[in-house]
């Protein structure tokens, strides 16, 4: 489950994160989106019965874009492109973070 954080962010190699592993307001102030996805998570573990795992994609437009590059896409073709490249990004980040959780590597 992705949940967008609200407000503007500025481009960075890494995002602050709180003690728990919430991401915080890029100010490292703690912001409204941990609250809120506080309620969310539990909220949704219920309605469809499965764990959910928050993944923090603030940056992955921009690294959409940055794959996308100066091509001859406009408009609305150009953001189903992003949103395609930006979903790809964050489903690859999970499959990754699982891998590493379960031990298993390339060479095995």
């Amino acid at each position: 489950m992705t949940v967008r954080s609200s407000g503007s962010s500025s481009p960075s190699t890494t995002s602050p994160r709180s003690s728990s592993g919430t991401p915080s307001a890029w100010t490292a102030a703690p912001g409204r989106g941990p609250i809120r996805r506080a309620v969310l998570r539990p909220w949704l573990e219920r309605a469809v019965g499965r764990p959910v795992v928050l993944v923090d994609e603030r940056l992955t437009t921009q690294q959409a874009l940055k794959t996308l590059g100066d091509g001859k896409l406009r408009g609305q073709k150009k953001k189903d492109w992003e949103d395609r490249i930006a979903a790809v990004i964050i489903l690859s980040t999970y499959l990754e973070r699982k891998r590493g959780e379960a031990g298993v590597h390339e060479d095995d």
